[in-house]
């Protein structure tokens, strides 16, 4: 996930786009998942992927990964909020 993680916030747009639906299906298994160190990785690899300049379309393509995200959060994680 760390790995995904570095892709998304240092590879191009269209690299990303070119490997996201693959990726797609790995935030959300970690998402998903019960440890709470994966969860976590997968809520900050969200994190970077919105801050890339394709954020809303991918946003858009895969409308599950917010609810996702937010199922994954704890209130104990203010930091990740």
């Amino acid at each position: 996930m760390m790995f995904l993680s570095l892709i998304i916030e240092y590879f191009s747009v269209n690299e990303i786009n070119t490997y996201y639906e693959s990726i797609n299906v790995i935030i959300e298994s970690y998402l998903k998942c019960e440890v709470k160190s994966l969860k976590r990785l997968a809520v900050v690899t969200v994190n970077n992927l919105t801050q890339t300049g394709s954020a809303i379309q991918i946003l858009k393509k895969y409308p599950n990964l917010i609810p996702l995200v937010l199922n994954a959060l704890s209130l104990e994680e203010d930091d990740l909020i």
